[in-house]
């Protein structure tokens, strides 16, 4: 009997373990769907949409797909400047935006007061920075004109003194970066004085403010007078350069005098064949002859060899500069004292306390101690 009773405690063990199992697994796979955030992007852009219900961070993306943590506290703020759990969104140092929890202090852009639900609220104050609430930080300048001022809220910017509402299609931008103005799927772009969010950055869409204008394997692309940058396919031959000046392997990047896109892909710049026209070259190859027109793709960066066409244009570990010249531009030491300025640019560029004189078409022009100019004498 008692031998009965060990295998029947056993067997009530097991039933629960197998019990307690079960349950965990529905918890995490609820706990798993709650946590995904709502939306997934479209044509436009490829950031999710914040679950503001959530009380974790979301995913924020650029236009290009490289997406980073945000929403939660000491992050960079979501889509449309949105925290989660009813944080608040502020300005940090060197501009960017971040989000502070609810129930901790605003700071930054002059905010002040508890952060509860993306607004700052301070006794004796009205609370500030949703939208319809007034700006926080604002001050009265002459006339009785606001100036200045920031929202904290979600899908909030701040215009005369007042939270209006942004970021959503045809609404304005919401201030920061150009990478959270709009929510999912949009992209902040121009549309004649102002910026507005729309679908951009997908193939024959507009293209976007900022950085990434367009999606990975699209480039920003001029249309005709007067009408919008569009994003279209690149790097094959015929097709747009895509950005910086990159093409498919085997094609050079061809940028002709005067040419303001993002020039064109061809058969060119290979090593030891014909520059592409502009002087450019395949990666890894600069143009030795004439940098306008012809000339001849070699190895580069090192002393007195070719510019490169892409960074690094010289060897920066020989402390080596582009230095202009009549045929073409070459790798040497510039920019001290009595050295070629340096730089392919119409100003060249030499070391700190000195400047480039006698620069020209072709000529580098050459570096000599600065002017001093007599400010007076100071006791």
């Amino acid at each position: 009997m008692e031998k009965r009773g060990h295998l029947g405690t056993r067997a009530g063990q097991l039933v629960t373990w197998v019990v307690v199992v079960l349950l965990g697994a529905l918890t995490l796979g609820a706990c798993s769907k709650a946590a995904t955030p709502a939306g997934n992007g479209g044509a436009g852009g490829t950031s999710p949409r914040l679950d503001a219900s959530s009380g974790t961070g979301g995913t924020g993306a650029t236009i290009d797909g490289s997406a980073a943590a945000c929403g939660g506290t000491g992050e960079g703020c979501c889509a449309g400047n949105a925290c989660t759990a009813g944080g608040c969104c502020l300005p940090a140092s060197g501009g960017a935006r971040t989000c502070v929890a609810a129930g901790q202090m605003c700071t930054g852009g002059g905010a002040t007061g508890t952060c509860m639900n993306g607004s700052c609220s301070s006794a004796g104050a009205p609370t500030c920075g949703g939208v319809g609430q007034p700006c926080c930080g604002t001050q009265i300048g002459d006339g009785g004109t606001p100036m200045g001022g920031v929202c904290s809220g979600p899908n909030a910017r701040c215009s005369a003194g007042n939270c209006v509402a942004c970021g959503r299609d045809n609404e304005a931008c919401c201030q920061g970066s150009d990478t959270n103005a709009c929510v999912a799927p949009l992209g902040c772009l121009d549309r004649g004085n102002v910026s507005v969010c729309g679908l951009c950055g997908g193939a024959d869409q507009p293209c976007c403010n900022g950085n990434n204008e367009c999606q990975n394997g699209l480039a920003c692309t001029p249309t005709t007078t007067g009408m919008p940058d569009l994003c279209r396919a690149c790097g094959a031959a015929g097709q747009p350069c895509c950005d910086p000046s990159k093409c498919n392997t085997g094609l050079g990047c061809a940028h002709p005098p005067g040419d303001q896109g993002p020039g064109m892909c061809m058969a060119c710049g290979a090593a030891n064949s014909a520059c592409c026209p502009g002087g450019t070259c395949q990666p890894g190859l600069g143009c030795g002859g004439v940098v306008a027109t012809g000339g001849t793709c070699t190895t580069c960066g090192k002393a007195d060899q070719p510019c490169c066409t892409a960074s690094p244009i010289c060897d920066t570990t020989l402390m080596l500069g582009c230095i202009l010249g009549a045929s073409s531009n070459h790798c040497g030491t510039c920019g001290a004292d009595g050295q070629s300025c340096c730089g392919r640019g119409t100003n060249g560029t030499c070391q700190k306390g000195f400047a480039c004189g006698g620069r020209g078409t072709g000529i580098a022009g050459t570096c000599a101690a600065a002017p001093v100019t007599d400010a007076g004498s100071v006791f």
